[in-house]
């Protein structure tokens, strides 16, 4: 086996053992957790979408917290994220389709917008829901997904056994998936305008890397001041959806003030005597230094 594939099936193993320690501490935590976590005055829709060959089981542990807050949470309903047959961008269209109704009932339902959570693949797919229906969509908070894309970086990023499963399930390869020949996941870097999104992220993903999975410096600052935030959290990939830091800052950030918004301040949340702790879970937001948009995808960010 090539070094690369030795070291990155070394990295995905270790992310899903990571990620059942993440499932138990959930549990273990599940009563100071609730007791600590901000309840939304009003039933609050969210929808929360899963990452790619995630089944949608594994929203349930955060989709029960969700609701036991009192947000109105569901989960796509469409299955496993099998990713888009052949690499087709259409399916990106297909897929709002389909779930326009889903969408427009919720708001219907609640007399407020939707939130979107998607985790890794399913974070793409939320930022392109809220793009074709502004109307509906309050603010999307991806976990772990690719914030920008271009060919060789999004190549190199992505955990090599990931993207031999992607090509296994989907026939197409992680490259021709980003670049598309009509069209691919690189001119999807541009979060929808308006709409306010967060970005979750670990610096130790066994999936993809951080550089790739925080929001660029040239997207984070808007004209019409549109909130947009990186938020980096001690986490594995897999277990991003039950792990107790990242589900505490999830319900924190759907109930930000689109027009107050503060950055998100974790030690509010945690005990006075680990208050000083803090720092080890949630390190600094990547920063300028660290990450830079290559031109051709700066080129597509201002057309």
């Amino acid at each position: 086996m090539p070094i690369r594939g030795t070291i990155d099936l070394m990295r995905l193993n270790s992310d899903v053992i990571w990620a059942g320690a993440e499932y138990s501490n959930l549990y273990l935590w599940k009563y100071a957790l609730n007791r600590a976590s901000p309840k939304p005055k009003t039933n609050k829709p969210v929808l929360s979408i899963p990452g790619f060959s995630g089944p949608e089981f594994t929203l349930r542990p955060m989709t029960n917290y969700l609701r036991k807050l009192g947000f109105d949470a569901q989960t796509w309903g469409m299955g496993t994220n099998k990713g888009p047959k052949d690499g087709r961008m259409e399916y990106i269209d297909e897929l709002a389709d389909k779930m326009m109704d889903k969408i427009d009932r919720m708001a219907e339902e609640s007399g407020e917008k939707v939130s979107i959570i998607g985790h890794s693949l399913g974070g793409i797919y939320g930022r392109e829901l809220a793009r074709r229906f502004p109307d509906h969509i309050d603010r999307v908070i991806t976990l772990g997904t690719p914030a920008h894309l271009d060919v060789m970086r999004s190549v190199r990023s992505v955990n090599s056994l990931v993207g031999m499963l992607f090509r296994a399930r989907t026939g197409a390869h992680t490259q021709t998936m980003v670049q598309g020949e009509n069209g691919g996941l690189h001119e999807m870097v541009t979060p929808p305008p308006g709409i306010p999104l967060v970005a979750i992220y670990s610096p130790y993903d066994g999936v993809v890397t951080e550089d790739t999975t925080a929001i660029p410096p040239e997207y984070l600052h808007t004209s019409d001041g549109t909130p947009r935030e990186n938020i980096e959290i001690i986490a594995s990939h897999c277990g991003m959806v039950v792990n107790p830091m990242v589900l505490i800052t999830i319900a924190d950030r759907l109930l930000a003030d689109v027009d107050n918004w503060q950055s998100y301040d974790p030690k509010k949340y945690m005990p006075c005597g680990l208050r000083a702790v803090s720092k080890g879970f949630f390190p600094a937001p990547i920063s300028k230094d660290m990450i830079t948009l290559p031109e051709n995808v700066k080129a597509i960010a201002l057309a």
